[in-house]
Protein backbone atom coordinates (compact mmCIF):
# COMPACT_ATOMS: atom_id res chain seq x y z
CA UNK A 1 0.00 0.00 0.00
CA UNK A 2 2.91 2.33 0.73
CA UNK A 3 4.11 1.95 -2.87
CA UNK A 4 0.62 2.75 -4.14
CA UNK A 5 0.59 5.91 -2.03
CA UNK A 6 3.93 6.97 -3.47
CA UNK A 7 2.73 6.39 -7.03
CA UNK A 8 -0.40 8.41 -6.21
CA UNK A 9 1.86 11.21 -4.96
CA UNK A 10 3.93 11.14 -8.15
CA UNK A 11 0.77 11.43 -10.26
CA UNK A 12 -0.99 14.07 -8.13
CA UNK A 13 1.83 15.98 -6.39
CA UNK A 14 0.15 15.28 -3.01
CA UNK A 15 -0.96 12.29 -1.00
CA UNK A 16 -4.73 11.60 -0.80
CA UNK A 17 -6.62 13.82 1.64
CA UNK A 18 -7.92 12.38 4.86
CA UNK A 19 -7.78 12.33 8.63
CA UNK A 20 -8.45 9.05 10.43
CA UNK A 21 -10.23 7.67 7.37
CA UNK A 22 -10.19 4.61 5.22
CA UNK A 23 -8.83 5.12 1.71
CA UNK A 24 -11.67 4.97 -0.77
CA UNK A 25 -12.44 4.60 -4.44
CA UNK A 26 -10.20 7.51 -5.52
CA UNK A 27 -7.20 5.50 -4.41
CA UNK A 28 -8.34 2.06 -5.57
CA UNK A 29 -6.69 2.49 -8.97
CA UNK A 30 -3.35 2.60 -7.17
CA UNK A 31 -3.99 -0.31 -4.84
CA UNK A 32 -6.77 -2.59 -6.07
CA UNK A 33 -7.48 -4.38 -2.78
CA UNK A 34 -7.69 -1.27 -0.59
CA UNK A 35 -11.42 -1.70 0.04
CA UNK A 36 -11.11 -5.35 1.07
CA UNK A 37 -7.77 -5.18 2.88
CA UNK A 38 -9.16 -7.08 5.86
CA UNK A 39 -7.28 -5.15 8.55
CA UNK A 40 -8.37 -2.19 10.60
CA UNK A 41 -6.38 0.79 9.44
CA UNK A 42 -6.56 4.56 9.46
CA UNK A 43 -4.94 6.92 7.01
CA UNK A 44 -3.84 10.47 7.77
CA UNK A 45 -2.57 13.01 5.27
CA UNK A 46 0.14 15.16 6.88
CA UNK A 47 2.35 18.12 5.97
CA UNK A 48 -0.32 19.66 3.70
CA UNK A 49 -0.23 16.66 1.35
CA UNK A 50 3.52 16.07 1.38
CA UNK A 51 3.30 13.25 3.93
CA UNK A 52 1.08 10.51 5.28
CA UNK A 53 0.75 8.20 8.24
CA UNK A 54 -0.96 4.85 7.82
CA UNK A 55 -1.75 2.96 11.01
CA UNK A 56 -2.74 -0.70 11.14
CA UNK A 57 -4.39 -2.40 14.10
CA UNK A 58 -2.65 -5.65 15.02
CA UNK A 59 -4.07 -8.78 16.62
CA UNK A 60 -1.34 -8.86 19.23
CA UNK A 61 1.28 -6.61 20.73
CA UNK A 62 4.44 -6.01 18.74
CA UNK A 63 7.62 -4.82 20.48
CA UNK A 64 8.44 -2.11 17.92
CA UNK A 65 4.89 -0.80 17.42
CA UNK A 66 5.47 2.18 19.70
CA UNK A 67 8.75 2.94 17.94
CA UNK A 68 7.01 2.93 14.54
CA UNK A 69 4.45 5.40 15.87
CA UNK A 70 7.16 7.71 17.21
CA UNK A 71 9.10 7.57 13.93
CA UNK A 72 6.00 8.62 12.00
CA UNK A 73 4.72 11.17 14.50
CA UNK A 74 1.58 9.09 15.00
CA UNK A 75 1.57 9.86 18.73
CA UNK A 76 0.59 13.41 17.69
CA UNK A 77 -2.49 12.10 15.87
CA UNK A 78 -4.21 10.34 18.79
CA UNK A 79 -4.22 6.96 17.01
CA UNK A 80 -4.77 5.11 20.29
CA UNK A 81 -7.80 7.13 21.30
CA UNK A 82 -6.16 7.93 24.63
CA UNK A 83 -5.00 11.43 23.76
CA UNK A 84 -2.04 12.83 21.92
CA UNK A 85 1.43 12.01 23.12
CA UNK A 86 0.76 8.32 23.74
CA UNK A 87 1.58 5.19 21.80
CA UNK A 88 -0.17 1.84 21.85
CA UNK A 89 1.37 -1.64 21.62
CA UNK A 90 -1.11 -3.04 19.11
CA UNK A 91 -0.92 -0.41 16.35
CA UNK A 92 1.86 -0.27 13.76
CA UNK A 93 2.51 2.93 11.79
CA UNK A 94 3.97 3.40 8.31
CA UNK A 95 4.73 6.84 6.91
CA UNK A 96 6.23 8.73 3.98
CA UNK A 97 9.51 9.25 5.89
Amino acid sequence: MKDGLRIYYNDNQAYPTGTAVMLGSGFSGYYQDVVSIGYTYDYYQTKNGDGFVLTVGLESRVPDAGESQLKCGAQLLNVCGTGTGTTCPDVFAVCAN
